[in-house]
């Protein structure tokens, strides 16, 4: 029978995030080009740890959907969720009915059918 230790899961897990981080930065840098061109790799990690932590917050945990929110940090600042500006993500984000994957949905739509003119 084969026993994972918690410090072996602990590990795992810290490997998948990086793993995780590493694909998010070269989808971001593909995706936002102009938006990242003169931000340094060490930074944009940085800032997709804080989106992470952040996506968590709001019960967003699905990598699809992380990456959307790290996505709306590049297009809308990375304080987006809490910014006055841009107070429907704030609305949507905290919506205790909704769960991550329709919280990422809601705003798509709010972006499409308010924002793209």
């Amino acid at each position: 029978m084969l026993i994972i230790r918690n410090e072996q899961m602990q590990v795992l897990s810290e490997y998948m995030v990086e793993q995780f981080v590493n694909e998010a930065l070269l989808h971001l840098r593909t995706s936002f080009p102009e938006q990242i061109k003169d931000v340094p790799d060490a930074d944009l990690r940085s800032t997709i740890y804080t989106g992470i932590n952040n996506a968590g917050e709001y019960n967003i945990t699905i990598e699809e959907d992380v990456l959307r929110y790290l996505e709306f940090m590049i297009t809308y600042g990375a304080d987006f969720d809490i910014n006055p500006v841009t107070s429907w993500a704030d609305e949507i984000l905290n919506k205790e009915d909704a769960r991550g994957t329709e919280k990422i949905q809601l705003i798509d739509k709010y972006i499409e059918s308010n924002l793209k003119g």
